[in-house]
């Protein structure tokens, strides 16, 4: 019937990507076929009069506006999308920047390493760390992101004596803390990593102040 083919056509015109408004007018439409066409995002008049109906104007405004909407609400999710991709590109950025950096640190300790063999002394081998310190600090690096310093300094303090302790210096303790970051950023998806990076940067600044301090302590004592 009629009503069947301009049903077709709005489908036709919405499955080609048109987002164009579209008002259906009809005399009579069942519970069934206004359900089906609502998901086309079109307008529908049920009136008798069809054209000379006193409320197609204020339909098709309404039609209008929804266009508008669905349209801004289309360039706004493109927008997220492509802010998103930017703040991912800038956090890998960011972190390869850092990684770099001990990197270079590395290289430095094998350079000097070598001058030592030299004279025939073996600096002392890295430290490896528990496992146990990893995923304690996975945790505590979660709970920073999500609630900031807050009152985890005593629980930061605490990291720190634990990698003293254990010999590592603040080579180590950054490696620890990117391998972390990179982890956490890794499982985000699609969701922002600029508060993240931000909160991360603090986490790392605090946690080198306190194992600076720890050290100090030690050397005093």
């Amino acid at each position: 019937d009629a009503f069947a083919e301009a049903a077709s056509l709005v489908q036709a015109i919405r499955a080609s990507g048109c987002e164009d408004p579209l008002v259906l007018l009809a005399p009579r439409i069942s519970d069934a076929d206004w359900l089906d066409l609502s998901r086309e995002e079109c307008e529908l008049l049920q009136s008798a009069r069809l054209w000379d109906s006193p409320a197609l104007a204020s339909v098709l405004k309404r039609a209008i506006f929804r266009s508008e909407r669905t349209r801004q609400s289309r360039r706004l999710e493109i927008a997220q999308t492509k802010r998103m991709a930017r703040e991912r590109d800038e956090a890998e950025q960011l972190l390869n920047q850092q990684r770099r950096i001990i990197d270079d640190l590395d290289a430095t300790n094998v350079t000097r390493q070598a001058m030592l063999d030299c004279f025939g002394r073996v600096a002392p081998c890295r430290t490896a760390l528990p496992p146990q310190i990893n995923s304690y600090y996975q945790e505590l690096l979660r709970t920073y992101v999500i609630m900031g310093s807050g009152n985890l300094g005593g629980e930061i303090a605490k990291l720190a004596d634990l990698l003293a302790v254990a010999g590592c210096g603040p080579r180590e303790a950054l490696s620890l803390h990117l391998e972390r970051v990179e982890s956490l950023v890794g499982g985000l998806g699609n969701r922002s990593t600029r508060h993240i990076l931000a909160r991360a940067d603090l986490l790392a600044l605090e946690l080198m102040i306190h194992l600076g301090e720890s050290y100090r302590r030690r050397v005093s004592a």
